[in-house]
């Protein structure tokens, strides 16, 4: 987010998703162990299915949450200039 705020004139933006069990209060309290095995293989298939740039985060109650960063080609040219800029 720090980047973020130091280069407002790219104009860049993320996505947030929001990912929930929906059964999670039930699993939690009746089956504890599967609810943590399956908390386990929602993040792994989080992770095997999104970007690597994307963050994930486990939040509370069944939710995770994706944070994606939007990348464009002007975005990515612009960012070359700055980095030219401030590194050569």
């Amino acid at each position: 987010m720090q980047q973020i705020e130091n280069y407002a004139d790219l104009n860049l933006w993320t996505y947030v998703d929001l990912i929930r069990c929906e059964r999670y209060k039930q699993l939690s309290e009746y089956y504890p162990d599967e609810y943590l095995r399956i908390l386990r293989q929602i993040a792994k298939d989080l992770k095997i299915s999104r970007l690597k740039s994307e963050f994930i985060y486990y939040i509370a109650d069944g939710t995770f949450m994706v944070i994606s960063p939007q990348i464009t080609r002007e975005m990515m040219e612009k960012n070359k200039y700055y980095y030219e800029r401030e590194f050569a």
